[in-house]
């Protein structure tokens, strides 16, 4: 079995502060199952792997926390997203909320319980980015998708009211 090299490198040596936050990104790899996760630009046609940013969020207590992003993800339907990003564990998410609904721009908000594990929060939001060709054209990316795994469920829940 090859060994998968997980090291996070971040951009900032030290968190900076953003507001009353601390932050810290860099990019990340995802692996399901082992493979790559494929991306696919469904307007342009191109096809690779997710270049993934991870970024870390908290205060001066610790991180609170993390979100994984994304462009060019191949979902545009709302909730098909789980299925394609943890197959073995579908089970385990609680849709709490439809924060906002829409073509082009949704949020969900989901309790996920994993057997053993502290119970945690997640919002998945879409971007399209390809509502009209002129903006697919400035952005030249079909959609952004962006993922927030949170420890704290108030700060789950005021984040899917904003």
């Amino acid at each position: 079995m090859a060994s998968q090299n997980t090291v996070i490198k971040l951009k900032e040596k030290t968190p900076a502060r953003s507001g009353a936050f601390l932050q810290q990104s860099g990019p990340a790899s995802v692996v399901i199952d082992g493979k790559q996760f494929i991306c696919d630009d469904e307007i342009g046609g191109s096809k690779g792997e997710c270049k993934w940013e991870i970024s870390f969020r908290g205060n001066n207590a610790g991180y609170d926390q993390f979100s994984f992003s994304t462009t060019n993800f191949p979902v545009n339907e709302a909730g098909s997203e789980i299925k394609m990003l943890f197959p073995k564990n579908t089970s385990s998410f609680k849709l709490l909320s439809k924060c906002i609904e829409g073509a082009a721009y949704w949020i969900n908000l989901y309790e996920i319980n994993i057997p053993g594990k502290k119970t945690f929060w997640m919002t998945s939001t879409y971007e399209s980015m390809s509502a009209t060709a002129s903006q697919y054209e400035s952005s030249g990316v079909a959609n952004n998708f962006y993922f927030s795994f949170f420890f704290d469920r108030r700060i789950a829940e005021e984040t899917c009211a904003n």
